[in-house]
C-alpha cells in the first residue's frame, strides 16, 4: 500500500530555486560569450543584406536568452508558490489541533 502524503523539503526546495537564479545568471554569460563570438565576425557582414542578416543574429541570441530566463523564473515562482501552499497548509493543520 503507497503513502498517499505528500512529503516536500523545504530546504530542499529553497536551493533550487537558488538554483535557477544561478541558471539565469549563467544564460547572460552565454548571450555574453554568443555576442563575443559574433563580434569576431562581424567583418564578415558587410554588404547590406549581410548586415541585416547580423542585426537578426544579434536579435535572436536576445530572444533566445531572454525566453530561457522567462521559462526558469516561471518554474522558480511555481515551485515557491507551491512551496509557500504546502507551508501555509501545514500552519493551519498545526493550528487545528489546538482548536480540539
Amino acid at each position: 500500500m503507497s503513502d498517499p502524503m505528500i512529503k516536500y523539503d523545504k530546504a530542499g526546495l529553497a536551493d533550487y530555486t537558488h538554483g535557477l537564479s544561478t541558471y539565469s545568471s549563467e544564460l547572460d554569460d552565454i548571450a555574453q560569450q554568443a555576442m563575443n563570438i559574433l563580434g569576431g565576425i562581424s567583418e564578415y557582414f558587410s554588404t547590406d543584406n549581410a548586415s541585416v542578416s547580423y542585426a537578426q543574429v544579434q536579435q535572436m541570441i536576445n530572444e533566445g536568452i531572454q525566453q530561457g530566463k522567462e521559462v526558469i523564473f516561471r518554474h522558480g515562482d511555481a515551485v515557491n508558490t507551491s512551496s509557500e501552499e504546502f507551508t501555509a497548509r501545514d500552519i493551519s493543520a498545526g493550528n487545528s489541533f489546538g482548536a480540539i
